[in-house]
């Protein structure tokens, strides 16, 4: 992926083959991809020949073809690896997400910038949409993303009620489908105790 450049305008065409293709990568467009990738509904091959149709308007490709097509768009414009394994020694943990977070999102852009991102569909492109992310996430939003990151502490017999309004805001806050260490932990420790409980001799 080339470096972000403030002198040079995007360069959105691939050459892959002796072949040029024009890219769309519209923030909306890519979104819709990244959607369409996480949709289990459709299989690879859908996905791909999908996700090519809609960086480059067209579809007459073969499969091989197309494949590259979208390999190297993700690749050489979006610096990600689609076919490269997760590492299970490097933390992906994440934070927020641009589908559950959207609304959120949204706001945001307005606050921040006065941008109206639906007015933006097929006009901002996803490298200026990415960098003016990373600035835009407001106070609200920066609340919930640092609830989700944030650690809590190992109990002591002082902590008690903090850590109940700590773990509180972060099931309020979770992630679909991703499981928080510290959620998974006191579950354990509810189950526990519930355990513990049943076997103890009444009074």
């Amino acid at each position: 992926m080339k470096p972000f450049s403030l002198t040079q305008r995007f360069d959105d065409e691939l050459e892959l083959d002796g072949v040029t293709y024009k890219l769309d990568l519209a923030f909306d467009n890519v979104l819709r991809i990244f959607e369409l990738f996480g949709d289990e509904e459709f299989h690879p091959i859908e996905r791909i020949a999908l996700a090519c149709e809609l960086f480059i308007g067209e579809n007459q490709l073969d499969l091989e073809t197309k494949d590259k097509v979208v390999y190297h768009v993700f690749l050489d414009f979006l610096d990600i690896d689609i076919r490269e394994k997760s590492d299970p020694n490097v933390n992906t943990e994440k934070f927020y997400d641009l589908y559950e977070d959207a609304e959120r999102i949204y706001a945001s852009f307005i606050k921040e910038y006065d941008i109206d991102l639906f007015e933006q569909h097929g006009k901002l492109h996803f490298i200026k949409f990415r960098a003016l992310l990373s600035m835009a996430i407001d106070r609200d939003f920066k609340e919930v993303v640092g609830i989700r990151a944030q650690k809590v502490p190992a109990p002591t017999k002082y902590n008690k009620e903090d850590r109940e309004h700590t773990l509180k805001l972060k099931r309020i806050y979770k992630l679909k489908g991703i499981e928080d260490p510290d959620l998974i932990e006191q579950r354990v420790e509810n189950g526990w105790n519930k355990l513990a409980n049943f076997f103890r001799p009444s009074k």
